[in-house]
């Protein structure tokens, strides 16, 4: 199977990897520049740099599973290396999130009553500022593109 070994400053962290994966990722994160709010755990002026590595995959039909093998704060001047390899073997992850059918649907619905309060309400003048997709004005697609080679 396809995984990734991680290593830190010449330590290895973990070795991802699940057969059934349909996504396999290792996302290198900062964000910065907000001043620290009254939460411990808020950001700082410097900055956070985090390193995650998970997958994602479905065990039965509608389930979706997330292994996450590494969440872990790193530091300026720290040396991440990936290296892509096939192994048997792989290390258990530290945790595995589970959503079911009815969690997915919670949480779509969750997502559209808050998208529904945020822009219900707003007046067709903020509305008329950006152009429909239809007939906004932008070079050929994308798909194009790439077929006029």
């Amino acid at each position: 199977m396809l995984c990734f070994e991680v290593f830190r400053n010449g330590e290895r962290l973990c070795r991802a990897g699940i057969q059934e994966a349909q996504v396999l990722s290792a996302m290198l994160t900062w964000v910065g520049g907000a001043p620290r709010a009254k939460s411990p755990k808020a950001r700082t002026k410097a900055g956070d740099l985090t390193l995650h590595v998970g997958a994602l995959y479905n065990p039965k039909p509608g389930v979706n599973a997330h292994p996450a093998w590494l969440d872990q704060a790193l530091n300026r001047g720290d040396e991440i290396m990936i290296r892509i390899v096939d192994a048997s073997k792989a290390d258990e992850p530290y945790r595995v999130s589970m959503s079911s059918p009815e969690e997915i649907k919670k949480q779509q619905r969750a997502y559209y009553e808050e998208m529904k309060k945020r822009y219900e309400g707003k007046t067709a003048k903020t509305s008329a500022r950006v152009a429909p997709l239809s007939t906004a004005k932008s070079g050929p697609s994308r798909a194009r593109r790439r077929s006029a080679k």
